[in-house]
């Protein structure tokens, strides 16, 4: 029962999530592995299960990044689609990586 009141929970904060994006209020979400993983999903029109590490989200964290509309400030198209397969769908991107990309591109042209 508690397994499945768990599961449950998550599917309840995935579809807020997935709500709340397509409503565009970004500023509303916290940036966890769940929310940005669903994020990157949509904005791609792809179904990845892979979860972000929470050294990544601690490091976005440090970075000031702490909500959805914050993590779309940093977005740099050409370097994410990179992580994508170049709209493979099949392709297995890396979020860590491609978060860690986009970091470094921001802190170059500070």
């Amino acid at each position: 029962r508690e397994f499945e009141s768990i599961s449950k929970e998550i599917t309840e904060y995935e579809k807020k999530v997935v709500n709340t994006i397509e409503g565009n209020t970004l500023h509303e979400i916290e940036i966890n592995s769940t929310s940005l993983r669903k994020y990157l999903n949509k904005k791609f029109n792809i179904t990845f299960s892979q979860g972000i590490s929470p050294k990544i989200i601690a490091l976005l964290h440090s970075n000031n990044i702490n909500t959805l509309e914050d993590f779309s400030k940093i977005e740099e198209l050409e370097i994410m689609k990179k992580y994508f397969g170049n709209g493979s769908k099949k392709f297995p991107a890396r979020y860590d990586l491609m978060i860690k990309n986009l970091l470094d591109y921001r802190e170059k042209q500070l």
